[in-house]
């Protein structure tokens, strides 16, 4: 028995250094590439794009702005909300309870403890009356062991507090999602449907290190529609599509565009 090989008539590598981008917005993980050759595809031929590596400083916060998880809203006052927003950086979990107990308006209401053995938070309502965290307004929650969609809890005065109704998770970045503008024909998504994902990169590297594009993540091969590219829009994401941010610092990309003959019928 015979087996055909069906081989690409031609490729393109498409090698890209952020500094040499078009950013867009504030955030050089989200960019446009102009291509001054155009890669171009007649009506009998298929386009398929993959990435082919990628060398990414671990240089992006567990806790910031960008990525939406660093705000508390809380009953300062009788009846009146107050916003605790965290500075975009890293944290322990220790590191997280520390800066809040130093937060002289937060501690006036609440202590904050940790227990190691169980990885929950507990609040102690340290005034003379009731309080309400305010969870269903705040982005804090799955940080500190709290629903996305908790409930507004109102924290009585006594000495056993609230704790968080499920484990803290510090690593708040669990992959990174390679998106562009490119429209796929082939790649959907449990968010979106149809995708515009060209890669998930697995983050198996800690604060300060390099994340790579490696055997272990498996290679994704994006069909394409389009007849002509040229220009790239791409954006890096975590795994909630929050533009990740890398504090400026710069990293390289490499793309494969192959193109292939169409299948006819009976190839089919």
């Amino acid at each position: 028995m015979s087996i055909n090989l069906i081989q690409s008539i031609r490729t393109n590598i498409l090698h890209i250094r952020s500094k040499e981008t078009s950013i867009i917005g504030n955030l050089n993980t989200n960019f446009t590439v102009i291509l001054k050759d155009p890669i171009a595809v007649s009506k009998d031929e298929e386009l398929h794009v993959s990435l082919t590596s990628l060398e990414l400083p671990y240089s992006f916060y567990n806790v910031s702005t960008a990525l939406l998880n660093n705000t508390i809203i809380y009953e300062n006052n009788v009846g009146v909300k107050t916003t605790l927003t965290l500075l975009s950086q890293d944290y322990s979990i220790n590191q997280l309870v520390d800066y809040l107990n130093a937060d002289s308006n937060f501690s006036n209401v609440f202590t904050t403890s940790y227990n190691t053995q169980r990885m929950k938070i507990t609040f102690i309502n340290t005034d003379i009356v009731s309080r309400t965290i305010y969870f269903n307004e705040s982005n804090i929650n799955k940080l500190i062991g709290f629903d996305e969609d908790e409930l507004n809890i109102i924290v009585p005065v006594n000495l056993t507090g609230i704790e968080s109704s499920g484990v803290i998770n510090m690593c708040s970045v669990h992959s990174l999602f390679i998106r562009s503008n490119l429209s796929t024909g082939n790649v959907q998504s449990s968010r979106n449907g149809n995708s515009t994902i060209l890669q998930k990169v697995s983050v198996d590297e800690n604060s300060g290190g390099i994340v790579y594009f490696n055997q272990n993540d498996q290679q994704q091969i994006s069909v394409l529609n389009p007849q002509v590219i040229s220009q790239i829009e791409i954006r890096i994401t975590d795994q909630n599509d929050n533009t990740i941010d890398l504090n400026n610092v710069n990293y390289e990309m490499s793309l494969l565009f192959e193109i292939f003959n169409k299948p006819k019928n009976n190839e089919r």
